[in-house]
C-alpha cells in the first residue's frame, strides 16, 4: 500500500472507534507531494493536519488501538524498566512483580511507532 492508503485506512479505523466521528477527514496532496489532513468541508475547512499531527496524537492512537489496559511488570534489580509479556527479569533471572501502573493497549505501539524509522509502514501491520 502506498502512504496514502495507509493513512487513509488508518483514519477510517479510528474514525469508527470515535476519532473525529463527527466530521469529514479528507486525505489530500499539496505542495512536495506532502500529504495533508483536510477535518471539515474541503472547500471551507476548520483544519490542516499533518501526518505527524495525526498519527503521533494521543487521541488517534486510543482510537486506532482502543483503550484497554493490561498489567505491567517490573524488577527489583531496576524498577525503572518495565516488562509486557515476560514472567522473569532478563537482567537477573528473578520472577517479576506485579506494577502499579497499568499500560493501556495503546500506549506501547505508540511508543514503537513513534521510534520507527517509517511510522506509516509499522501503522500499516495493525489494519
Amino acid at each position: 500500500m502506498t502512504n496514502k492508503q495507509i493513512l487513509k485506512k488508518a483514519i477510517e479505523q479510528a474514525k469508527k472507534n470515535g476519532w473525529y466521528s463527527n466530521e469529514e477527514i479528507k486525505v489530500t496532496i499539496f505542495v512536495r507531494r506532502l500529504p495533508k489532513i483536510i477535518v471539515g468541508d474541503i472547500n471551507d475547512p476548520k483544519e490542516y493536519l499533518s501526518i505527524n499531527d495525526v498519527i503521533f496524537s494521543h487521541d488517534f492512537a486510543k482510537a486506532f488501538w482502543g483503550e484497554q489496559s493490561e498489567d505491567i511488570f517490573k524488577c527489583k534489580c531496576n524498577p525503572t524498566n518495565y516488562y509486557y509479556t515476560f514472567k522473569f527479569c532478563s537482567k537477573c533471572g528473578e520472577k517479576l512483580i506485579k506494577s502499579k501502573r497499568i499500560l493501556k493497549s495503546w500506549e506501547k505501539p505508540l511508543q514503537q511507532m513513534v521510534l520507527s524509522e517509517e511510522p506509516l509502514k509499522y501503522l500499516e501491520q495493525f489494519l
